[in-house]
């Protein structure tokens, strides 16, 4: 999300999407279609130029991850009680 930020700040949309299509396929490999939505909304602020959009499907997309890590944490604390 970082390099996303930082994209947005010196206006390297160009790279913004990029980086958006990467979190794209990540999300669709994994399974994590709200994810992968997020994504390819965020793609879509993009080509449409849309500043107001690219604020809001941003914010979506951190939600989302936040939201995404902290399930996956939640499933290796369970598996690793399970181990131990």
């Amino acid at each position: 999300m970082a390099d996303i930020h930082a994209s947005i700040k010196a206006a390297k949309y160009s790279n913004v999407a990029r980086l958006a299509h990467k979190v794209k396929g990540l999300g669709s490999n994994l399974g994590l279609l709200r994810l992968a939505k997020s994504a390819v909304a965020l793609e879509a602020a993009i080509s449409e130029k849309n500043h107001a959009q690219l604020s809001a499907q941003l914010t979506k997309l951190a939600d989302q991850l936040d939201h995404d890590f902290a399930n996956a944490l939640y499933a290796l604390d369970a598996f690793a009680a399970t181990v131990n």
